[in-house]
């Protein structure tokens, strides 16, 4: 699963213009997030004169690109075609375009028609809603590899649990020096007990 950050990387730096890859849904959803972002304050800035309305007018053609290169990896990732994504554009153009000849020649009939392809175009864009928030093909698709595996493939590896700290003095991974033994005592028997007092009696 691709972070915030790393989805606007992957959709603005390093595939801009691609259209043959796959993007999983972490990658197309972060991305829609970033572009509303920005959208809204292309939104506020648009009401400063000339260089708001530049600004705007960027932002709106590099999203147009950006969205439509996006959505096509994401259908890639369903493994359909990215042709997919103009069908309720084309759908809803016929629509129209029946509608408005029926109205021209004073069908009812030819304009409801129309009217009514559409609506049904105007569905195609909640089934397309709908395919962006299902999940891609496990495994590679005739548009490449999984990137959900992918991603596996090249995450950092873990790295190995640290070892303690020698004490000072003490070469790293050798066995611990053992406390040094009283003057007088061989080193590694028992401490010596202190010697009790004499008082002249003996101890019973």
């Amino acid at each position: 699963m691709l972070s915030f950050k790393q989805a606007i990387i992957t959709c603005v730096r390093e595939k801009p213009l691609n259209i043959r890859d796959r993007a999983p849904r972490s990658e197309f959803w972060w991305f829609m997030l970033a572009l509303s972002i920005v959208g809204i304050i292309a939104s506020i800035l648009a009401i400063i004169p000339v260089i708001g309305v530049i600004i705007y007018i960027i932002y709106s053609i590099a999203s147009l690109v950006l969205t439509i290169t996006v959505s096509v990896r994401r259908l890639h990732d369903r493994n359909m075609s990215g042709w997919w994504l103009l069908a309720p554009y084309a759908v809803s153009f016929l629509g129209i375009i029946v509608a408005v000849a029926g109205g021209i020649a004073s069908s009812e009939g030819l304009a409801s028609i129309g009217t009514l392809i559409a609506v049904i175009g105007s569905l195609g864009f909640l089934a397309l809603f709908v395919l962006y928030c299902l999940p891609g093909t496990k495994g590679p698709n005739r548009f490449g590899p999984d990137p959900i595996d992918t991603m596996a493939q090249f995450a950092p590896q873990g790295m190995a649990p640290m070892q303690p700290q020698a004490p000072y003095g003490q070469p790293q991974g050798a066995a611990p020096m053992q406390p040094q033994a009283t003057y007088g005592q061989p080193q590694g028997t028992a401490p010596m007990q202190p010697q009790q007092p004499n008082n002249g009696q003996n101890q019973q």
